[in-house]
């Protein structure tokens, strides 16, 4: 039964919005809040929490009980604490410490596979590879990092149960709601299919994390945060379509944030800053809960100008603009690497060296 026929003491204008609205307006919402949150604070890591927010609230699935919510804590925190265990006792062993990120990546495409909670599947991914990098500088820092994770992730939960508390779905039961778990993996898809789509992620993602630990790159975590995400994207093993989507959504994500962040730069307001960004959160979440052809890609969109915004107004400096110009095309030239890596790595080379033998021919 629905639990909004038996509240008749709701608004009439409430009881005739469609899902889909009240689902547009709760991510615009909470995307705004998470932003006007992180960018007042300031606290390490806090440009992340819009990215988790949007993770979270962009889709269908209902909204998590008291239950679920400490169960997701609970598995971030060993998440945290997984990741400074590696930073702490293998990080002088560079070897050592590659093969475990890459084991505890491969768990985590693997859960991801099977539908496991977006939400948490980014979580994990920041864990298991930002912490280690961090700890390369300081252990220190990369615990200071874990606290600042572990507040953008409560955080995140906070703003989902209140607007789900202030705008509830009028299409899910109580039921629906009690028995929701964030933590479920879905079976439908056969263990080979996943094995394969596990391998694939890991080999497109590997050489970039590779290549930032070895080189100590610690001013490109954000690079690397980036290719991780980007690898769960179950889209890029649909084919050519989907690697296309994934070009054109975050190309159009690194120039509407370009906009917004020029915009910003004439006019340095808090009060402007939230404003572009409800704006934009309202445009790609009418877009994604739609039936139009682009909704897959609204929330890349919206995730990437999040990210891209909000890291570069929390280092704001000098330099400011020129770095978020080399940042939007740093992440550009990653999403065709990525692509790339996708592509080679579903290639069946048998068909292809058939073929080109009997052209040949």
């Amino acid at each position: 039964m629905n639990r909004l026929a038996r509240i008749p003491s709701l608004p009439v204008w409430r009881l005739n919005w469609k899902p889909a609205h009240i689902r547009t307006l709760r991510l615009s919402l909470g995307v705004t809040l998470a932003m006007a949150i992180a960018q007042a604070f300031a606290w390490p890591l806090a440009f992340i929490t819009p990215v988790l927010t949007t993770s979270f609230m962009n889709g269908n699935k209902p909204c998590p009980g008291l239950k679920q919510g400490i169960s997701l804590l609970i598995v971030i925190v060993l998440a945290c604490i997984a990741g400074l265990t590696i930073s702490w006792f293998l990080i002088d062993y560079p070897v050592i410490c590659m093969l475990v990120i890459g084991v505890a990546l491969m768990n985590i495409f693997y859960l991801n596979s099977g539908g496991f909670s977006p939400f948490l599947v980014v979580l994990l991914l920041i864990c298991c590879t930002l912490l280690p990098l961090l700890a390369q500088q300081s252990f220190g820092l990369s615990l200071l990092v874990a606290f600042g994770l572990l507040f953008a992730a409560l955080l995140a939960l906070l703003i989902n149960w209140l607007l789900h508390g202030l705008l509830p779905d009028n299409d899910i039961t109580e039921q629906q709601i009690e028995n929701a778990d964030a933590l479920e993996v879905q079976e439908g898809k056969p263990v080979a299919q996943r094995v394969k789509m596990t391998l694939t992620s890991l080999i497109a993602v590997m050489p970039v994390v590779l290549i930032v630990f070895t080189m100590e790159l610690t001013n490109s975590a954000l690079i690397m945060i980036f290719a991780v995400m980007l690898a769960q994207n179950p889209d890029l093993q649909t084919g050519y379509k989907g690697c296309l989507a994934l070009i054109v959504g975050n190309t159009l994500g690194g120039i509407v944030a370009g906009v917004i962040f020029s915009m910003l730069i004439f006019v340095p307001s808090y009060g402007f800053m939230l404003m572009l960004t409800f704006i934009v959160a309202s445009l790609c979440a009418q877009t994604a809960f739609s039936d139009h052809k682009l909704s897959p890609l609204a929330g890349m969109v919206l995730s990437t100008v999040v990210l891209l915004v909000g890291s570069a107004l929390l280092s704001a400096d000098a330099t400011a603009l020129e770095k978020f110009v080399t940042r939007i095309l740093q992440i550009l030239t990653l999403t065709l690497y990525i692509v790339g890596a996708f592509s080679l790595a579903s290639m069946d080379f048998s068909k292809a060296f058939t073929k080109i033998g009997l052209k040949k021919s």
